[in-house]
């Protein structure tokens, strides 16, 4: 029998843990990935400049929500690659109405603050409010709706900026955030959910501290390019169109072609909807409806300590300029190059305008949040432009209907990416698992 020809569109985390899970299945298979860069990883790159260590991207994992990543790390052989963050580093602040305030990390300081204090009224009802009838509902309006507004705009906002960089009031609250969506379902209440979950994990944390937080010594580079040097990649190739003839798949790059028995899509959904419109028109339109937000990440380097705080970061609601900071050196400081240095990554809304005013700009607003007056050693701009799939109200039932007539219509053919079911690394996993899975199932 001959050899199956498989072909992955994208060497981001998506491709890359696709053709791991693939190789796992069928030895009788050549594997090729087709990456339009010069190096695996789409926007998930580490920078490392004379004086510091930054990442342009994704670079810190909880425990509890990254199984597959960690297990993925360990399978090829990174565990002494493998940094863990010190506890006091996990404290996290809201940037309100011009104060820092922190959020609460223990059962004392949650009944104390002003930012959990509107839940705190609302949990006293909570478990007694109806479950709603709809199949999806935004953010905003599931919390309202379960708890109190001022929860919704107080603590959801924030923390889904951070995540989605988008609007609670139109972020779909069963894509964004499933878990709270089926407590309400199985339990009726978010409250008893919530208690039912905690129970469930008592066996994971004699495994793991569950809030713990993990990265890559030398940064997620390193794990991407270990990832990637297993398979054959074909760097600097955009595909230019894709064709179907006698059950053969043809690729077309940017100065050769390519036959396949499947084709693999590990693209943001714009690029899928591009080669597909001529193939499933439908496929290809819904595709090019899912919204993107695109940011502006600024990472800045000072030769001494400057952050008069220990912390993880900040957090700022929807309609800022800033969406957040992260204070890298204090979260691990196993990548510092000296032990005095700081490492800071903002995150601003896509700014169009030069790089020395935005540099301008990050100076007055790290003078303003967390009054840094010292002039940085290094900063690095990044444009990271559609780089946020929005999963607004009704997107998964969206994709599931795409996907049922992907299945229909182009049967050799199959999706994966962060536009599907999850934004985060570890999701891109879980989903590439899920389809090489679905492959090996009509072998």
């Amino acid at each position: 029998m001959a050899k199956k020809r498989i072909i992955i569109l994208g060497a981001g985390i998506s491709g890359l843990s696709l053709a791991w899970y693939l190789s796992l299945q069928d030895k009788d298979q050549e594997i090729v990935l087709i990456e339009k860069q010069e190096a695996p990883g789409g926007l998930m790159q580490t920078v490392e400049d004379s004086r510091f260590l930054f990442e342009k991207g994704a670079r810190i994992f909880k425990t509890s929500t990254s199984k597959e990543l960690l297990s993925l790390a360990l399978d090829i052989g990174m565990e002494k690659d493998l940094i863990s963050s010190p506890s006091d580093a996990h404290c996290k602040y809201i940037f309100q109405k011009g104060k820092m305030i922190k959020v609460p990390s223990t059962i004392f300081s949650f009944f104390a603050s002003q930012v959990t204090r509107p839940l705190l009224r609302s949990l006293c009802s909570e478990w007694k409010k109806p479950a709603s009838i709809h199949k999806d509902e935004s953010i905003y309006a599931f919390i309202a709706r379960r708890f109190h507004p001022e929860v919704a705009e107080r603590l959801f906002d924030p923390l889904t900026v951070g995540i989605y960089a988008g609007d609670i009031r139109s972020l779909s609250i069963r894509s964004c955030f499933p878990s709270l969506k089926k407590w309400e379902e199985e339990y009726g209440s978010i409250t008893k959910g919530f208690i039912a979950a905690r129970k469930n994990r008592k066996k994971e944390e004699l495994l793991f501290p569950h809030h713990s937080l993990f990265s890559f010594k030398r940064g997620i580079s390193s794990f991407l390019h270990k990832l990637a040097e297993r398979f054959p990649i074909e760097y600097s190739q955009e595909v230019q169109k894709i064709s179907f003839a006698n059950d053969c798949i043809s690729v077309y790059g940017s100065d050769r072609r390519w036959e396949a028995d499947a084709l693999f899509f590990a693209t943001p959904s714009y690029v899928s909807a591009h080669l597909l419109r001529d193939h499933v028109p439908d496929v290809a339109e819904s595709l090019l409806q899912i919204p993107y937000a695109s940011l502006t990440v600024v990472n800045v380097g000072f030769d001494r300590e400057v952050l008069p705080f220990k912390a993880f970061g900040y957090l700022i609601p929807y309609g800022d300029e800033v969406l957040g900071t992260i204070f890298d050196s204090q979260v691990f400081p196993q990548q510092n190059r000296s032990v005095e240095e700081t490492r800071l990554t903002m995150m601003l809304r896509h700014q169009s305008t030069s790089d020395k005013d935005i540099q301008k700009m990050v100076r007055k607003l790290l003078e303003k949040h967390v009054q840094i007056q010292k002039e940085p050693s290094s900063m690095h701009i990044t444009e990271a432009k559609r780089c946020l799939p929005q999963q607004v109200v009704g997107h998964e039932e969206r994709i599931g209907a795409l996907l049922s007539t992907m299945q229909r219509q182009l049967p050799g053919c199959f999706l994966a990416g962060n536009y599907l079911f999850g934004v985060s690394v570890n999701d891109c996993i879980r989903r590439s698992k899920q389809v090489a899975g679905q492959w090996a199932s009509i072998l």
